[in-house]
């Protein structure tokens, strides 16, 4: 925040959601998003007119009870592979979710990404979580990664894992991303409002997963 300002930051957030959606609108799949405290800001509703995406508002919780939440209102009402990620990793890529919808598909209960902070950039499930799944993780500590897999695996849930990415915490970040070429300059012009926190989630994309992209199967 002191390095680019409330409102610098609030423009980086909205560029990582831009990235995210744009992500998860590749592979040509539904998508929702689900946003927090509510899903009637602005800079939300401009992405549901946009590109014609459910918004959808998080439950109150810790991130892990939001988290479970979404996945199994998705899978009330759609049951399948569903997927969800954050909006703080623009490394991750369609070629990602496709490894993941495929490992689901394979049979695996749900499949973690993790980061290289101790957290996870994507979490998915093929069945509904029980609620508490999550419960007790302690989050932002570098552990959250290590605990929620002890929780599935107690759970008697199988488990599949994937490569591990970086995600965007800290202006080192930024830059790092910008290096890359994963994020556009900052817009001094766009800087707005402070921004909220949002997931994408991104449903069955297995099948189509399987079809377009044989090659991520290995």
């Amino acid at each position: 925040m002191p390095v680019y300002g409330a409102a610098g930051a609030a423009q980086w957030h909205r560029n990582l959601v831009r990235i995210a959606l744009h992500t998860a609108l590749q592979l040509e799949t539904a998508v929702e998003l689900w946003c927090a405290p509510d899903t009637r800001h602005p800079f939300f509703r401009s992405l549901h007119r946009q590109h014609r995406i459910p918004l959808r508002p998080q439950r109150q919780g810790d991130l892990g009870t939001r988290m479970i939440h979404a996945l199994n209102h998705a899978q009330s009402r759609t049951p399948g592979p569903w997927l969800l990620i954050g909006t703080d990793c623009p490394a991750l890529n369609p070629a990602h979710l496709q490894v993941a919808a495929l490992q689901l598909a394979r049979g695996a209960d749900c499949v973690l990404q993790p980061a290289s902070d101790g957290g996870f950039v994507l979490i998915g499930t093929n069945r509904p979580l029980p609620p508490q799944l999550l419960r007790g993780v302690d989050w932002s500590s570098g552990q959250e990664f290590k605990q929620s897999v002890q929780r599935i695996r107690g759970a008697r849930l199988e488990l599949a894992l994937m490569e591990t990415l970086w995600d965007v915490d800290h202006p080192q970040d930024v830059r790092r991303a910008r290096q890359q070429k994963l994020l556009p300059p900052l817009n001094h012009a766009q800087r707005g409002v402070v921004s909220h926190r949002s997931y994408a989630g991104q449903r069955q994309i297995a099948a189509q997963s399987a079809r377009h992209s044989p090659e991520t199967a290995d």
